[in-house]
């Protein structure tokens, strides 16, 4: 049996109990705080959706200019 790996990126602190959660496909959870901005994200069976490079999440800003 594989072990299924989970990985969480946090891009701000937030209280657990404060967390709004949107379920997205591929076992993917967006949590939101209270003001309603991307405070997390959860990917569940991550082994299976970034493959051999599970180890290194690379994530990009960008800024948008208004």
């Amino acid at each position: 049996m594989t072990r299924k790996l989970t990985r969480y990126i946090q891009l701000r602190p937030i209280n657990s109990d404060e967390a709004a959660n949107q379920d997205l496909p591929e076992g993917i959870t967006a949590d939101f705080g209270p003001d309603g901005l991307l405070s997390g994200i959860e990917i569940l069976d991550a082994s299976r959706i970034l493959g051999k490079e599970r180890e290194k999440v690379v994530v990009e800003l960008t800024p948008i200019v208004k």
